[in-house]
């Protein structure tokens, strides 16, 4: 066990006493799928519940407008995670967890108008959202999407596959 994954374990044992969260005897912390930056995310179950634990490095990730992002967005309706507990000096978060279920799993005929229609109705309610006192989102501009497009380059190809596209090359 990594040592990020022993301090995150410790850490947890601690907050949930603190927080009156009872953790069983036998509570797992597993990991669930993460996303194209240095954040690791895990599973924490304990009895018939669970939480999301987020591992956020403090000198590769920021991650005090997250947790004000997401109490604001929480506290307007919008469907996110609740931020349970946090240490940013240390870089780990509790969260609520949503589930693992995907609309995918779920779309069919009979199902697509009502689902489009939730997703959409949370796309409104996030449009509609008040901005959070000094943590702006950035405008969606060209090189913001270039930034996010480089993502699939940097964290996929390069990263997880280990693959080198040279400039110009436009396929593999």
């Amino acid at each position: 066990m990594g040592q990020r994954l022993a301090g995150l374990r410790a850490w947890v044992v601690d907050i949930c006493a603190a927080s009156g969260i009872e953790l069983a005897s036998d509570w797992q912390c597993l990991p669930v799928s993460g996303d194209a930056s240095f954040r690791r995310y895990f599973r924490l179950i304990s009895g018939q519940q669970s939480w999301i634990l987020m591992d956020a490095p403090p000198e590769k990730e920021a991650s005090l407008p997250f947790v004000k992002i997401a109490d604001s967005w929480y506290s307007q309706g919008i469907k996110v995670p609740q931020v349970i507990a946090a240490d940013l000096s240390l870089g780990y978060m509790l969260l609520s967890d949503l589930g693992d279920e995907q609309y995918l799993q779920h779309l069919n005929d009979s199902s697509a108008d009502d689902l489009y229609t939730r997703a959409l109705d949370e796309l409104l309610l996030i449009q509609k959202a008040t901005d959070v006192a000094g943590f702006p989102l950035p405008e969606y501009d060209e090189a913001l999407l270039q930034r996010e497009m480089a993502l699939f380059h940097d964290w996929f190809l390069q990263d997880l596959l280990g693959l080198t596209i040279k400039p110009g090359v436009e396929h593999l």
